[in-house]
């Protein structure tokens, strides 16, 4: 079955669900080529030193503000 996101809000919605499936990953343990927690925390102007559960809940509560679910 073939699944086709073409609105600029369920982009932005499937862009934010694959960052917080990479955080998640990333706190288990996996390695990417670019740090997925530097990436959001220059995105949401945390700063550098924010531990990464913190940054977690930030991404979290971002998806809540728009409305995206997650689990």
């Amino acid at each position: 079955m073939t699944v086709v996101i073409d609105t600029p809000d369920g982009i932005e919605a499937f862009r934010m669900l694959s960052i917080y499936g990479r955080l998640k990953l990333e706190m288990k343990g996996l390695r990417f080529r670019i740090n997925t927690f530097s990436a959001v925390r220059r995105e949401l102007n945390l700063p550098p030193r924010t531990p990464r559960a913190k940054v977690l809940a930030a991404w979290e509560a971002k998806m809540t503000e728009k409305g995206v679910k997650f689990s």
